[in-house]
C-alpha cells in the first residue's frame, strides 16, 4: 500500500514531507477505470473495465494557466435521436483543436482538494478482479477520504441532459437513487471516493500523487476589477509583465472570471492611450496645399503633407496601425510661421491614400516617412474644442462597470422593478417582497454559475431543501414555465404549445421537417437559455424572428441587441416582416369580417439616440425623399449608423401619416391607433400633419406655427413606451431611456451575431438575473473584435495578457460548457453548388441540405446562369459546373502589383481592381444584368478605397447603380446576388489576413448566385504543387497580430484549381491606384 498524502487532525494544510523527487506533474493523465459506492461498495459506471455504458475515468490534470488537480470523470450517454426531437446538441471543448466539438457524453468532472484528504493506492486483490471478468489489465484500488473541511469542487453538474429511455435521465434529472439508495448527488458528497482503475499500482502511484500538485493558480490582478484610472492600470501592467494566459470558457472561483472579463477589456486598449500622447506629443513639420480650385480661405480644405520622424514607424507601428484604421485623426497646429494664415488650434484631418492620383498633388512627391492628409480648418463653433486624438474608453469602462461588475459577490440585481421588487411593496407587503427578493437572488446565483461555466453543483447543493419549491415557483411566475422535477433546472416555456393557432401560424415560418423539433426546443429551455447556431445562408435571423415572436407572446416585452449597427437593423426588419406575415395568418383564419382583429401585430422600435431620431425626422419632413440618408453625415465626423426603417423618427412618421412610411393597418397595436387619434385632435400639431402629409411644404411650414422639440419628442416617447421591443446596440442600452426601459419592463433578451460578440457587452444587456435569453450567430465567422491580439514589447512581454480570452464569444462559451445549441441543417441562400466549398472546409460536422429555393433553374438565379454563361464564353479554358450546380470562380492576375500602405499596412491592388471591373462592366452590358445586384467586397480598406476611385473613371459607368465597394467586416450580415471578392494580396505581399479562416469564411458566403475572386491563386503557393503551408503572421483589420498556416485558403486554392474553376487574366499595365 502507498499513501501519498496525508493529514493530520483537522488541519488541512499539514502534510507528510514528500521524499525527495525531481518528478513533475504531467499535463494529462487519463485512466480508465470504475467507482465503488455505499457500504458494499457496488460498481458504478465502468465502461473501459466492461462494466455499464456510463464511462469513468481518473483523471490527473496540470494545464496551463489553471490549478492543477487530480479527479475523475463521469460519462453518461446522450441520445442519438436528441437534436431530431428537439432538445438540441451538446458539445464539449477540446483543447488540442481550441474549439468545441460536438459531444456523445455528457460529462462531471470531480476534483479533489489540494489538502485535506489521504489517498491510497494498492494492487487489486483477487476478489475485486474476479468482479470485471473481461478486463485483462492490470488493475488498482484507488481510495480517497477527505476530512471535515475539505470539499471537491464538481464541474459540470445539473446542466440539462437528455437520453429518452435510458435510466441516466432518472439519476440526473429527478434525483433516482443510483445503488445502494445512493442518489448522484449523494455520490458526488461522500467523503470517501473508491476506483478500480487500469493501471499498475506502481504507474498510477506516480501519476496521481498529491504531492506533485503545484501551488494553486492565481491571476496577479487582485480582487477589486472596478474601473479604474489609466494611470492605476498603467502602473498594474508593469507589475506583472508576462506571457499570454491560456483562454478560459470555465473558472474555478468568481474572482478568476471578473479578472479574465475585465482584463481582457482593459489590456486590449489601455495600453494605447499611453502611445496616444506621446503621439500628441511629436512635433512635426508640415507644409500646406489649397483643395480644389476655390481658395483655402472660403473652403477650408488643405492638403498637408507632413515629414514624419525617421523612426516614427518603428516607434509607434502597433499603436498607428489601430489609432488611423479609420483615417480619421485630429492635428494640433502651433507656432505657424509668421505671416501664415493658417489658424492654429485642433483640426479634423483624414489620411489620404495613393495620393499620387489626386491633381494637386502630383507636383508634390512625397518620401516614405511623409503623410499626407486631407484637413478641414475648425468651423465657427469648433473653434475652443480640445484634441480628440486620444484612445475612447468609454466602452470599455461601460462593459466592465455595466457588465462585469454585476457579477461581484456584493452586486444589487440589474433589474429589480421588472420582477415586482419596489419600495412600496416592501412597505406595503414585507412578506412578498421578501419572496421574490429570495427568488432573485437564486436567479442571481445561478446566473453567477452559468457564466463560470462549471456547471450548477455549487447551485444546488446550496439550495435549502425545503425552499426549492419557492425557487422554483419564482422561475415559473416569472417565465409561465413549468414548475420543474427535483433537481432539475427550472424550465423555462418560450413558446406556449396549447395556443395551437398561434403555434400553427409561427411555425409556417420554419422548415415542415423541422417545425416539430424548433417548437419543442422552445416550448422547454432550461433557465431560459435558448442558442441557435448555424452556418451563411441557413436561415438564422427568420429562425430569431420565429423565437422571438414567441418569446414575446409568452413573456412580454424584449430587448434585441447585436454586435453591429447593422445587424441590429437586419434582426429588426425581420422581426417585424415575420410579425406581419404571421399576424396576417392569423386574423385570416379567426377573425370574422367586419369585426375588430383578434391579433396585433408585435411593435418593434428600432431606436437611436434621441438626438439623432429628432434631427433625422427634421431632415425627413423637410426633404422626405432620402430615406436613410436623412440622418447628417459627415467625412471630418463618426457617420451616424440612424436608418429609417422601424426607428422613432419612422413611427412618428406613420402617426403623421406621413406618405413616405406606411399607414397604420387594423393589426397594428390599439396603442398606436390611440396616439394616431391624439395627434389628429391636438391643434397644436396640425402645421406638423400638413408638412408630414406633403400638404404644405417646409418653406410654408416654417413660416408658421413650428412645433416645439418637446412635442416632437412626445410622440416618440409615447410610442417608446408602447413597444412591444426595443431594438439597439449594447452601447445605448446602457443609457437612458433604454437602461430604464430594459431594467423595468424587459422580460427577455435577445441578441443576433453573438458569435461576433464579447461576453461583458453581452452582460451589459442582460444583466445578472438570468432573464430569459436567446442567442443567435454562427461561431465560425468573426469573432469578437479584439484590438491587441499577439503584440510584444520589446523584452517579448504580450501587451494584451488575455487576448486569447477577449475573442470568446458568449455562444462559444456556452458550447464549450455544454449548453445545448439548436442547428440549423438547410441552406436557404446560395444557390447548390455554392456552398459546398465552404461546407467542406468549415461546417462538416453539419449535416447539410439545399432548400426548395437553391434549385438553379429558379428566376431568383437567373443571373447566377448568365454569369456562368458569360464566363464560358470569356473564358474557354474554364470547366463547366456540374450539371444543376453553379460554382464559385477565380480569376487568376497574372503579373499584378500590390502595395502596402507604409501606415496602415492595408494593401491595395489597382491592377486586380481594374481587372475586377472591366470583367463586371463586360458582364452587365453584354448580358442585361442590373449593376445594382452586384456588389465588390475586399478584405483590406485601402483596396476598397481604390476601386471606389476607379468606379468614378468614365468606363465604368455601367457600374454607377452598384452598391459602394465594402470592406469582409462591414458587409458581415449582407448578401447580394453576385459577390466579387477583390484580394488585393500576391506572392510577394504574401496572403496576408486574407488567410483568416473566420474573416475567409464571411468572404465566401456573401453571395446568393454566383462568386468570382480575384487575386493571385498562387499567394500561398504554386497550386500545382502541393506544398505544405507555412507559418505565416497576420495583421488584423483592426491592426492586431495573430499567426495562421493558411490552411483554408489553401486548400480554396487547391479545390477551384482542381475543379477546372480558375481563369488566367494577364495584368497589361499597373493601375494608377
Amino acid at each position: 500500500m502507498s499513501q501519498s498524502q496525508k493529514t493530520t487532525g483537522n488541519n488541512a494544510q499539514e502534510h507528510v514531507d514528500p521524499e525527495p523527487t525531481t518528478q513533475v506533474m504531467k499535463s494529462l493523465v487519463r485512466n480508465g477505470s470504475a467507482m465503488l459506492v455505499g457500504p458494499n461498495c457496488s460498481i458504478f459506471a465502468g465502461k473501459e473495465l466492461g462494466i455499464s455504458d456510463i464511462g469513468c475515468f481518473l483523471l490527473a490534470r496540470n494545464a496551463k494557466d489553471q490549478s492543477a488537480y487530480l479527479g475523475s470523470t463521469m460519462h453518461f450517454p446522450f441520445g442519438e435521436q436528441n437534436e431530431k426531437k428537439g432538445f438540441g446538441m451538446c458539445h464539449m471543448w477540446s483543447a488540442s483543436q481550441g474549439t468545441a466539438l460536438p459531444a456523445k457524453t455528457y460529462t462531471i468532472t470531480v476534483k479533489f482538494p489540494h489538502t485535506g484528504e489521504v489517498c491510497f493506492i494498492e494492487p487489486a486483490d483477487a476478489g475485486t478482479r474476479s468482479r470485471f471478468p473481461d478486463e485483462k489489465r492490470e488493475l488498482s484500488l484507488l481510495e480517497v477520504f477527505l476530512n471535515d473541511e475539505a470539499q471537491v469542487v464538481v464541474e459540470g453538474y445539473g446542466l440539462p441532459y437528455a437520453n429518452e429511455g435510458h435510466v441516466a435521465e432518472e439519476w440526473l434529472l429527478r434525483g433516482k437513487p443510483i445503488v445502494d439508495n445512493v442518489t448522484l448527488m449523494g455520490i458526488l458528497t461522500q467523503r470517501e471516493f473508491r476506483f478500480v482503475v487500469a493501471s499498475s499500482h506502481d504507474k498510477l502511484s506516480q501519476d496521481y500523487d498529491f504531492g506533485l500538485l503545484p501551488e494553486p493558480f492565481s491571476y496577479p490582478y487582485g480582487t477589486n476589477h472596478s474601473w479604474k484610472k489609466a494611470e492605476v492600470y498603467a502602473a498594474t501592467f508593469a507589475e506583472n509583465k508576462g506571457h499570454q494566459f491560456a483562454p478560459r470558457t470555465s473558472f474555478d472561483n468568481i474572482n478568476e472570471m471578473l479578472t479574465v472579463l475585465s482584463q481582457a477589456e482593459v489590456q486590449d486598449v489601455i495600453w494605447l492611450d499611453e502611445e496616444a500622447r506621446k503621439i500628441r506629443a511629436t512635433k512635426v513639420p508640415g507644409y500646406f496645399i489649397p483643395v480644389g480650385n476655390r481658395s483655402a480661405e472660403e473652403s477650408g480644405l488643405y492638403y498637408v503633407i507632413v515629414a514624419l520622424p525617421q523612426d516614427f514607424r518603428a516607434t509607434f507601428e502597433s499603436a498607428w496601425r489601430r489609432l488611423s484604421r479609420h483615417c480619421r485623426i485630429q492635428v494640433l497646429l502651433g507656432s505657424p510661421a509668421e505671416g501664415s494664415k493658417i489658424e492654429s488650434g485642433h483640426w479634423d484631418a483624414l489620411i489620404v491614400d495613393g495620393s499620387t492620383s489626386i491633381d494637386a498633388l502630383k507636383a508634390h512627391l512625397t518620401q516614405p516617412h511623409e503623410l499626407v492628409l486631407k484637413v478641414r480648418r475648425p468651423l465657427p463653433h469648433e473653434k475652443s474644442r480640445g484634441p480628440e486624438f486620444q484612445i475612447k474608453t468609454f466602452d470599455t469602462k461601460r462593459a466592465i462597470e455595466d457588465g462585469v461588475c454585476l457579477f461581484q459577490s456584493t452586486a444589487a440585481p440589474s433589474n429589480p422593478k421588472a420582477f415586482g421588487l419596489t419600495d412600496k411593496l416592501r412597505e406595503t407587503n414585507p412578506s412578498a417582497w421578501r419572496s421574490i427578493r429570495d427568488g432573485i437572488e437564486f436567479r442571481m446565483r445561478v446566473h453567477r454559475a452559468l457564466m463560470m461555466g462549471m456547471g450548477l453543483y455549487e447551485t444546488h447543493r446550496a439550495r435549502p431543501a425545503s425552499r426549492d419549491k419557492d425557487t422554483e415557483r419564482r422561475f415559473r411566475d416569472h417565465s409561465l414555465g413549468v414548475p420543474p422535477t427535483p433537481r432539475s433546472l427550472p424550465n423555462v416555456r418560450l413558446l406556449d404549445v396549447a395556443k395551437r393557432e398561434f403555434v400553427n401560424a409561427l411555425m409556417q415560418e420554419v422548415l415542415p421537417e423541422d417545425r416539430s423539433r424548433f417548437a419543442k426546443y422552445l416550448s422547454s429551455r432550461p433557465l431560459g437559455l435558448s442558442i441557435i447556431t448555424a452556418p451563411p445562408g441557413f436561415g438564422k435571423t427568420t429562425a430569431l424572428a420565429v423565437a422571438a415572436l414567441a418569446m414575446a407572446d409568452t413573456l412580454g416585452k424584449l430587448y434585441l441587441s447585436a454586435p453591429t449597427d447593422v445587424a441590429v437593423d437586419n434582426a429588426a426588419a425581420r422581426l417585424d416582416i415575420v410579425g406581419a406575415r404571421v399576424t396576417k395568418r392569423l386574423n385570416d383564419k379567426l377573425s370574422e369580417s367586419g369585426s375588430p382583429p383578434k391579433y396585433r401585430r408585435k411593435l418593434v422600435v428600432r431606436a437611436y439616440s434621441i438626438d439623432d431620431e429628432l434631427r433625422a425626422f427634421k431632415n425627413l419632413i423637410r426633404n422626405p425623399h432620402p430615406g436613410d440618408n436623412t440622418a447628417p453625415e459627415s467625412i471630418w465626423s463618426k457617420d451616424s449608423k440612424w436608418t429609417l426603417n422601424l426607428s422613432l423618427a419612422y413611427w412618428t412618421m406613420v402617426i403623421l401619416r406621413a406618405p413616405v412610411v406606411r399607414q397604420l393597418g387594423p393589426d397594428d397595436k390599439s396603442a398606436l391607433h390611440g396616439i394616431r387619434d391624439w395627434c389628429d385632435k391636438n391643434w397644436t400639431l396640425e402645421s406638423l400633419r400638413a408638412v408630414a402629409t406633403g400638404n404644405i411644404d417646409w418653406a410654408e411650414y416654417s413660416k408658421g406655427t413650428m412645433a416645439t422639440d418637446d412635442a416632437i419628442k412626445g410622440i416618440m416617447r409615447a410610442v417608446f413606451n408602447e413597444a412591444d421591443v426595443i431594438a439597439t446596440s449594447p452601447a445605448l442600452a446602457c443609457v437612458p431611456p433604454f437602461r430604464d426601459w430594459r431594467e423595468s419592463k424587459v422580460q427577455g433578451i435577445v441578441f443576433d451575431e453573438a458569435a461576433n460578440l464579447k461576453r461583458p457587452d453581452l452582460l451589459c444587456v442582460w444583466g445578472n438575473t438570468c432573464l430569459p435569453c436567446l442567442l443567435v450567430g454562427d461561431e465560425k465567422q468573426l469573432p469578437p473584435a479584439v484590438m491587441t491580439r499577439l503584440e510584444q514589447d520589446q523584452e517579448g512581454n504580450f501587451l494584451n495578457r488575455f487576448g486569447a480570452d477577449g475573442v470568446i464569444s458568449p455562444i462559444h462559451h456556452f458550447k464549450a460548457t455544454g449548453w445545448p445549441i439548436y442547428r440549423l441543417h438547410t441552406q436557404f441562400r446560395m444557390a447548390v453548388g455554392q456552398f459546398d466549398l465552404t461546407h467542406s472546409e468549415v461546417y462538416s460536422d453539419i449535416p447539410l441540405r439545399y432548400g426548395p429555393g437553391c434549385t438553379i433553374t429558379l428566376p431568383q438565379h437567373e443571373i447566377g446562369r448568365k454569369l456562368e454563361q458569360y464566363l464560358q464564353a470569356r473564358f474557354p479554358d474554364l470547366k463547366a459546373a456540374p450539371v444543376g450546380n453553379l460554382r464559385p470562380v477565380f480569376v487568376h492576375c497574372q503579373g499584378s502589383k500590390c502595395f502596402r500602405d507604409q501606415f496602415s499596412s492595408s494593401l491595395r491592388s489597382p491592377d486586380q481592381a481594374k481587372v475586377a471591373l472591366e470583367l463586371l462592366v463586360d458582364f452587365v452590358e453584354s448580358s442585361k444584368v442590373r449593376a445594382e445586384d452586384i456588389v465588390v467586397i475586399s478584405p483590406y480598406r485601402a483596396n476598397v478605397n481604390t476601386i471606389k476611385r476607379l468606379r468614378q473613371r468614365p468606363e465604368f459607368a455601367a457600374l454607377r447603380s452598384m452598391r459602394p465597394a465594402s470592406t469582409v467586416s462591414s458587409f458581415q450580415g449582407q448578401e447580394s446576388d453576385i459577390v466579387v471578392i477583390v484580394l488585393g494580396t500576391n506572392t510577394f505581399t504574401g496572403s496576408g489576413f486574407t488567410a483568416d479562416e473566420a474573416r475567409l469564411n464571411v468572404m465566401l458566403s456573401r453571395h446568393k448566385s454566383g462568386l468570382i475572386l480575384v487575386g493571385d491563386v498562387d499567394v500561398t503557393g504554386v497550386t500545382k504543387k502541393k506544398q505544405p503551408p507555412k507559418r505565416i503572421v497576420v495583421i488584423g483589420e483592426n491592426g492586431e497580430k495573430h499567426f495562421t498556416k493558411a490552411n483554408m485558403l489553401r486548400n480554396v486554392h487547391f479545390g477551384l484549381h482542381a475543379a477546372g474553376r480558375v481563369v488566367w487574366v494577364q495584368v497589361q499595365r499597373e493601375a494608377e491606384g
